[in-house]
Order: C-alpha cells, then sequence, then structure tokens
C-alpha cells in the first residue's frame, strides 16, 4: 500500500471475458499514459482463472499498468469483500477511484470512458 501514499488510485475490477471491460481497456491505458507522471496508478483485478489467457490479452492490448489476476491472489474473495464493504458492486467492470488520502471518492459500474474518469 506504501507504493500508493499520495496517488491517485484507479482499482478497476474486470475479466477478459468480459465485452464492456474489453472496451474501456485502451481508455484506462491512455489515463495511465497521461497521468502516471502526476501521480496516478492503476490496478485491475481480473477475474479470469487461465494464467494465458489473461498474459496474452495483457500482452496483445498493450496494458501499461498492473493488472493482478484472481488466480494469484490468496483471497479475492477478501479483496472484493474490502472494496465491496462501503460501495457494493454488482457487475464487471468496476471502478472504484480512490484519492490521495486513501478515500473512494467515485464508483463506476460499467465501462467508463476515459472522460468520465478524467
Amino acid at each position: 500500500a506504501s507504493d500508493y501514499d499520495n496517488k491517485v488510485l484507479l482499482v478497476n475490477f474486470w475479466s477478459t471475458s468480459c465485452p464492456p471491460c474489453v472496451e474501456e481497456i485502451p481508455d484506462l491505458i491512455s489515463l495511465q499514459k497521461k497521468y502516471k507522471a502526476k501521480g496516478l496508478e492503476i490496478v485491475g483485478f481480473a477475474q479470469d482463472h487461465d494464467p494465458e489467457v489473461h498474459g496474452r490479452f495483457i500482452k496483445e492490448h498493450g496494458v501499461n499498468y498492473p493488472s493482478i489476476p484472481f488466480f494469484l491472489v490468496p483471497e479475492p474473495t477478501a479483496v472484493v469483500q474490502k472494496f465491496s464493504a462501503a460501495n457494493p458492486f454488482r457487475s464487471l467492470p468496476t471502478t472504484f477511484v480512490i484519492d490521495r488520502k486513501g478515500n473512494i471518492v467515485h464508483v463506476q459500474e460499467g465501462p467508463a470512458t476515459e472522460k468520465e474518469l478524467e
């Protein structure tokens, strides 16, 4: 967590098998390019269970931020519960915007565009 101190964090729950999730990836890539130097960090949590499918998707789409597939998360349910405790979400993709102080300031259910997240 200290890697993200004093940064704006976008936490995106998604899956390679979810068309709306895939649709928003270019916007997330663009945001990361545009704002990384200003303190934006994007982290994806992919509800994928096949390492090859996930790895190939990341390479083919040029994803420029960490995407952690659920098969690498020791307790994926705990991650989801931590985020949904304050803001329950029911669909993929869902993106949480966390300010520099660690507060969730926006929850976007469904695909988000670059303009919406800006």
